[in-house]
């Protein structure tokens, strides 16, 4: 949902829509009125996260982190495992969306890293032109 308002309205409109609709969606879905600010701020903080990272990656594990509490009340010698299995792959999520090939092709052209349209033409040509070298063929197609 941010992706595609941020490609639309801009990063801010975008970051407070997208995070009062996250907060609103976890109301509607059954939980109590009470909780849809700390959603809405929690929603901030993903987005930026995806600024950031480019990733939908660390954000979904940055909310199974916030998930892992369920645990206590089913099966709760499993959860210290799950906070340090969940902190560790946050870890590796925001390390390999940082160093992902499309956030360099777009840093090397001068573009934003955070626009999911010129991510995905750079994804695309750096693909085509790897096909062409392994093919020998100056097209792809």
């Amino acid at each position: 949902m941010h992706r595609a308002l941020r490609t639309r309205i801009g990063l801010w409109p975008a970051v407070a829509l997208s995070s009062s609709l996250f907060g609103l969606a976890h109301w509607a879905a059954g939980d109590d009125f009470s909780t849809v600010t700390p959603r809405v701020f929690y929603g901030v903080l993903l987005a930026l996260l995806l600024e950031r990272t480019g990733s939908l990656y660390p954000g979904i594990v940055a909310h199974a982190y916030l998930n892992v509490p369920v645990l206590e009340l089913f099966v709760p010698s499993l959860t210290w495992p799950a906070i340090a299995i969940v902190l560790v792959a946050l870890v590796v999520a925001v390390a390999v969306s940082v160093n992902d090939d499309r956030r360099k092709t777009l840093r090397s052209r001068g573009s934003r890293p955070h626009d999911p349209a010129a991510a995905e033409a750079a994804l695309r040509a750096q693909l085509a032109r790897r096909h062409a070298e392994a093919s020998g063929h100056p097209r792809p197609w």
